[in-house]
Protein backbone atom coordinates (compact mmCIF):
# COMPACT_ATOMS: atom_id res chain seq x y z
CA UNK A 1 0.00 0.00 0.00
CA UNK A 2 1.10 3.47 -0.40
CA UNK A 3 0.39 7.06 0.01
CA UNK A 4 -0.10 9.87 -2.69
CA UNK A 5 -0.85 13.31 -2.09
CA UNK A 6 -2.69 15.85 -3.60
CA UNK A 7 -0.76 18.51 -5.90
CA UNK A 8 -3.19 21.04 -6.83
CA UNK A 9 -6.47 22.50 -4.94
CA UNK A 10 -9.40 23.74 -6.56
CA UNK A 11 -12.95 24.40 -6.56
CA UNK A 12 -16.18 22.38 -7.95
CA UNK A 13 -18.48 24.11 -10.61
CA UNK A 14 -21.20 23.73 -8.04
CA UNK A 15 -24.08 25.71 -6.49
CA UNK A 16 -23.51 29.55 -5.39
CA UNK A 17 -25.22 28.41 -1.95
CA UNK A 18 -22.78 26.36 -1.29
CA UNK A 19 -20.09 27.27 1.19
CA UNK A 20 -16.23 27.02 -0.19
CA UNK A 21 -15.20 24.30 2.01
CA UNK A 22 -18.07 21.68 0.38
CA UNK A 23 -16.60 23.08 -2.93
CA UNK A 24 -13.55 22.59 -2.28
CA UNK A 25 -11.74 19.81 -4.66
CA UNK A 26 -8.10 17.73 -4.39
CA UNK A 27 -6.32 16.94 -7.17
CA UNK A 28 -4.19 13.38 -7.84
CA UNK A 29 -2.81 13.44 -10.84
CA UNK A 30 -2.29 9.68 -10.31
CA UNK A 31 -5.59 9.15 -10.25
CA UNK A 32 -6.87 8.76 -14.13
CA UNK A 33 -9.92 6.88 -14.10
CA UNK A 34 -12.24 9.01 -12.55
CA UNK A 35 -13.03 11.42 -9.88
CA UNK A 36 -14.42 10.55 -6.37
CA UNK A 37 -17.04 13.62 -4.41
CA UNK A 38 -16.98 13.56 -0.63
CA UNK A 39 -20.69 13.05 0.19
CA UNK A 40 -19.39 13.79 3.59
CA UNK A 41 -18.18 17.17 2.52
CA UNK A 42 -21.42 18.36 1.17
CA UNK A 43 -23.17 16.76 3.97
CA UNK A 44 -21.17 18.93 6.86
CA UNK A 45 -22.46 22.14 4.37
CA UNK A 46 -26.18 21.06 5.67
CA UNK A 47 -26.68 18.83 2.40
CA UNK A 48 -29.45 15.99 1.65
CA UNK A 49 -28.10 13.20 -0.16
CA UNK A 50 -30.70 10.33 -0.78
CA UNK A 51 -29.28 7.17 -2.56
CA UNK A 52 -31.47 4.58 -4.36
CA UNK A 53 -31.23 1.22 -5.98
CA UNK A 54 -31.22 3.13 -9.17
CA UNK A 55 -29.61 6.72 -8.64
CA UNK A 56 -28.20 9.76 -6.16
CA UNK A 57 -29.68 13.12 -5.63
CA UNK A 58 -28.28 15.67 -3.29
CA UNK A 59 -29.76 18.83 -2.60
CA UNK A 60 -29.38 21.52 0.36
CA UNK A 61 -32.96 23.39 1.71
CA UNK A 62 -35.02 21.97 -1.00
CA UNK A 63 -32.63 22.77 -4.30
CA UNK A 64 -31.20 20.31 -6.33
CA UNK A 65 -27.46 20.11 -6.20
CA UNK A 66 -25.92 16.68 -7.90
CA UNK A 67 -28.04 13.92 -9.23
CA UNK A 68 -26.73 10.77 -11.81
CA UNK A 69 -27.53 7.08 -11.87
CA UNK A 70 -26.33 4.33 -10.92
CA UNK A 71 -23.24 2.45 -12.87
CA UNK A 72 -24.37 -1.24 -12.54
CA UNK A 73 -20.97 -2.29 -13.82
CA UNK A 74 -19.15 -1.18 -10.17
CA UNK A 75 -22.26 -0.67 -8.12
CA UNK A 76 -21.06 3.12 -7.58
CA UNK A 77 -23.29 6.44 -8.37
CA UNK A 78 -22.20 8.00 -11.10
CA UNK A 79 -22.73 12.04 -11.20
CA UNK A 80 -21.91 14.49 -14.04
CA UNK A 81 -20.77 17.65 -12.73
CA UNK A 82 -22.65 21.23 -14.23
CA UNK A 83 -19.89 22.76 -16.84
CA UNK A 84 -18.63 26.08 -15.91
CA UNK A 85 -19.72 29.42 -17.70
CA UNK A 86 -16.86 30.64 -18.82
CA UNK A 87 -17.22 34.95 -19.87
CA UNK A 88 -14.96 35.26 -22.67
CA UNK A 89 -13.52 38.84 -21.98
CA UNK A 90 -14.53 41.54 -23.98
CA UNK A 91 -13.34 45.39 -25.89
CA UNK A 92 -15.04 47.63 -27.20
CA UNK A 93 -13.21 49.00 -30.61
CA UNK A 94 -13.79 52.80 -32.50
CA UNK A 95 -11.13 52.31 -35.28
CA UNK A 96 -11.70 49.57 -38.13
CA UNK A 97 -8.88 47.24 -39.01
CA UNK A 98 -8.66 48.90 -42.53
CA UNK A 99 -6.87 52.25 -41.21
CA UNK A 100 -3.44 52.41 -41.58
CA UNK A 101 -0.35 52.41 -39.22
CA UNK A 102 -0.16 56.07 -39.42
CA UNK A 103 -3.51 56.61 -38.60
CA UNK A 104 -3.38 54.18 -35.94
CA UNK A 105 -0.80 55.52 -34.73
CA UNK A 106 -2.24 58.94 -34.32
CA UNK A 107 -5.23 57.98 -32.81
CA UNK A 108 -3.61 56.12 -30.24
CA UNK A 109 -1.26 58.69 -29.37
CA UNK A 110 -4.46 61.13 -29.31
CA UNK A 111 -5.80 59.12 -27.11
CA UNK A 112 -2.82 59.43 -24.72
CA UNK A 113 -3.36 62.89 -24.40
CA UNK A 114 -1.03 63.52 -27.27
CA UNK A 115 2.23 63.76 -24.96
CA UNK A 116 5.90 63.93 -26.49
CA UNK A 117 6.72 61.40 -28.62
CA UNK A 118 9.47 60.43 -26.51
CA UNK A 119 8.07 59.90 -23.19
CA UNK A 120 5.13 58.41 -24.93
CA UNK A 121 7.61 55.59 -26.60
CA UNK A 122 9.03 55.30 -23.03
CA UNK A 123 5.60 54.62 -21.46
CA UNK A 124 4.76 51.90 -24.00
CA UNK A 125 7.88 49.99 -23.56
CA UNK A 126 7.98 50.15 -20.11
CA UNK A 127 3.87 48.03 -19.88
CA UNK A 128 1.57 50.87 -19.57
CA UNK A 129 -0.26 50.41 -22.44
CA UNK A 130 -0.89 46.53 -22.97
CA UNK A 131 -4.46 46.74 -22.96
CA UNK A 132 -4.27 49.01 -26.12
CA UNK A 133 -4.45 45.89 -29.00
CA UNK A 134 -1.80 46.77 -31.79
CA UNK A 135 0.24 49.40 -30.33
CA UNK A 136 3.53 47.28 -29.56
CA UNK A 137 3.63 46.63 -33.17
CA UNK A 138 3.71 50.54 -34.32
CA UNK A 139 6.73 52.45 -35.09
CA UNK A 140 6.00 55.44 -33.80
CA UNK A 141 8.84 57.34 -34.61
CA UNK A 142 8.18 56.32 -38.28
CA UNK A 143 4.61 56.63 -38.97
CA UNK A 144 3.53 59.35 -36.26
CA UNK A 145 3.40 62.74 -37.56
CA UNK A 146 4.03 65.98 -35.23
CA UNK A 147 0.99 66.77 -34.18
CA UNK A 148 -0.51 70.48 -33.64
CA UNK A 149 -2.23 69.15 -29.58
CA UNK A 150 1.62 68.44 -28.68
CA UNK A 151 2.90 71.71 -29.86
CA UNK A 152 0.18 73.71 -27.84
CA UNK A 153 1.15 71.81 -24.71
CA UNK A 154 4.23 73.33 -24.46
CA UNK A 155 3.93 77.01 -25.48
CA UNK A 156 3.09 78.20 -22.00
CA UNK A 157 6.89 78.02 -20.75
CA UNK A 158 8.26 80.44 -17.89
CA UNK A 159 10.44 83.44 -19.00
CA UNK A 160 14.30 82.76 -18.58
CA UNK A 161 16.48 84.60 -15.76
CA UNK A 162 13.51 85.54 -13.78
CA UNK A 163 14.96 84.53 -10.54
CA UNK A 164 18.48 84.18 -12.14
CA UNK A 165 21.23 83.70 -9.32
CA UNK A 166 23.87 85.79 -11.32
CA UNK A 167 24.33 89.47 -10.73
CA UNK A 168 22.82 92.03 -12.94
CA UNK A 169 24.50 94.98 -11.81
CA UNK A 170 27.87 95.36 -13.77
CA UNK A 171 30.63 97.06 -11.77
CA UNK A 172 32.49 99.93 -12.87
CA UNK A 173 35.73 98.14 -14.10
CA UNK A 174 33.51 96.68 -16.37
CA UNK A 175 31.31 99.27 -17.43
CA UNK A 176 32.23 101.73 -19.54
CA UNK A 177 30.22 104.65 -18.22
CA UNK A 178 32.40 104.88 -14.90
CA UNK A 179 35.26 105.69 -16.24
CA UNK A 180 35.31 109.72 -16.05
CA UNK A 181 32.67 109.15 -12.90
CA UNK A 182 33.66 111.55 -9.84
CA UNK A 183 35.63 110.20 -6.96
CA UNK A 184 32.47 110.14 -4.55
CA UNK A 185 30.62 107.67 -6.61
CA UNK A 186 30.68 104.01 -5.54
CA UNK A 187 28.83 100.75 -6.42
CA UNK A 188 26.34 99.40 -4.42
CA UNK A 189 28.26 96.11 -2.30
CA UNK A 190 25.24 93.86 -3.15
CA UNK A 191 22.99 93.16 -6.05
CA UNK A 192 19.77 95.12 -5.52
CA UNK A 193 16.20 92.19 -4.62
CA UNK A 194 15.14 92.23 -8.24
CA UNK A 195 11.11 91.30 -7.81
CA UNK A 196 10.24 88.71 -10.63
CA UNK A 197 6.41 88.82 -9.95
CA UNK A 198 4.03 89.86 -7.20
CA UNK A 199 1.46 87.69 -5.21
CA UNK A 200 -1.71 88.78 -3.45
CA UNK A 201 -3.93 86.49 -1.46
CA UNK A 202 -6.88 87.50 0.36
CA UNK A 203 -9.77 85.15 2.79
CA UNK A 204 -13.25 85.44 1.55
CA UNK A 205 -15.74 84.58 4.04
CA UNK A 206 -17.79 81.52 2.69
CA UNK A 207 -20.67 83.58 2.79
CA UNK A 208 -20.00 85.91 0.30
CA UNK A 209 -19.46 83.39 -2.52
CA UNK A 210 -21.86 84.01 -5.15
CA UNK A 211 -22.43 80.07 -4.98
CA UNK A 212 -23.47 80.09 -9.36
CA UNK A 213 -22.63 77.12 -11.39
CA UNK A 214 -22.92 75.79 -14.66
CA UNK A 215 -23.53 72.51 -16.32
CA UNK A 216 -24.74 71.13 -19.75
CA UNK A 217 -25.09 68.15 -21.71
CA UNK A 218 -22.52 66.76 -24.53
CA UNK A 219 -24.25 65.56 -27.59
CA UNK A 220 -24.14 61.71 -27.51
CA UNK A 221 -21.05 60.23 -28.72
CA UNK A 222 -20.58 57.71 -32.03
CA UNK A 223 -19.64 54.51 -29.60
CA UNK A 224 -20.91 53.69 -26.56
CA UNK A 225 -18.94 52.92 -23.47
CA UNK A 226 -18.29 49.30 -22.06
CA UNK A 227 -19.92 50.18 -19.54
CA UNK A 228 -23.17 51.72 -21.71
CA UNK A 229 -22.41 55.25 -21.44
CA UNK A 230 -23.44 57.83 -24.47
CA UNK A 231 -23.19 61.22 -22.87
CA UNK A 232 -21.34 63.39 -20.60
CA UNK A 233 -23.10 65.86 -17.98
CA UNK A 234 -20.41 68.55 -17.74
CA UNK A 235 -20.48 71.03 -14.92
CA UNK A 236 -18.36 74.01 -13.84
CA UNK A 237 -18.66 75.23 -10.09
CA UNK A 238 -17.53 78.76 -10.09
CA UNK A 239 -16.24 79.62 -6.91
CA UNK A 240 -14.08 76.79 -6.80
CA UNK A 241 -13.18 77.31 -10.59
CA UNK A 242 -13.67 73.15 -10.60
CA UNK A 243 -14.29 71.39 -13.64
CA UNK A 244 -15.96 68.00 -13.15
CA UNK A 245 -18.46 65.66 -15.32
CA UNK A 246 -20.30 62.40 -14.86
CA UNK A 247 -20.79 60.04 -17.35
CA UNK A 248 -24.87 58.83 -18.12
CA UNK A 249 -26.59 55.97 -20.37
CA UNK A 250 -29.11 58.29 -21.62
CA UNK A 251 -30.66 61.98 -21.63
CA UNK A 252 -33.54 60.95 -19.88
CA UNK A 253 -34.53 62.94 -16.57
CA UNK A 254 -33.81 60.25 -13.97
CA UNK A 255 -30.61 59.32 -15.35
CA UNK A 256 -29.87 63.37 -15.54
CA UNK A 257 -30.74 63.69 -11.56
CA UNK A 258 -28.54 60.45 -11.01
CA UNK A 259 -25.74 61.83 -12.62
CA UNK A 260 -26.23 66.06 -10.92
CA UNK A 261 -26.46 64.11 -7.11
CA UNK A 262 -22.89 62.57 -7.79
CA UNK A 263 -21.42 66.39 -9.02
CA UNK A 264 -23.86 67.72 -6.28
CA UNK A 265 -22.13 65.50 -3.62
CA UNK A 266 -18.52 65.86 -4.43
CA UNK A 267 -18.75 69.75 -3.83
CA UNK A 268 -21.17 69.56 -0.95
CA UNK A 269 -18.18 67.52 0.53
CA UNK A 270 -15.76 70.18 -0.24
CA UNK A 271 -17.53 72.96 1.14
CA UNK A 272 -18.69 74.48 -2.39
CA UNK A 273 -22.39 73.16 -2.90
CA UNK A 274 -23.77 75.61 -5.37
CA UNK A 275 -26.92 77.64 -4.92
CA UNK A 276 -28.11 78.49 -8.27
CA UNK A 277 -27.72 76.27 -11.34
CA UNK A 278 -27.81 77.56 -14.93
CA UNK A 279 -28.02 75.27 -17.78
CA UNK A 280 -27.05 75.30 -20.92
CA UNK A 281 -24.69 78.10 -20.51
Amino acid sequence: MSTIQAEQQGYLPLSSSLSASAKQAQVFNKITNSSLISIGQLCDDDCTATFTKTDIKVSKNGTPILNGPRNHFDGLWDVVLPTPTITQPSANAIIRKDKSKAELAAYLHACAGSPPLDSFIRARNKGNFVTWPGIDAIDFKKHLEPTIATAKGHLSQEKANLQSTTSSVTSKQEHPAYTHEPEEFSPPSESPNIKSFECFATIVDKDSKSGKAYHDLTGQFPHPSSRGNKYVLVHYDYDSNAILAEPLKNRMSGEIKRAWLVLFEKLYRNGNAPKTLHYGQ
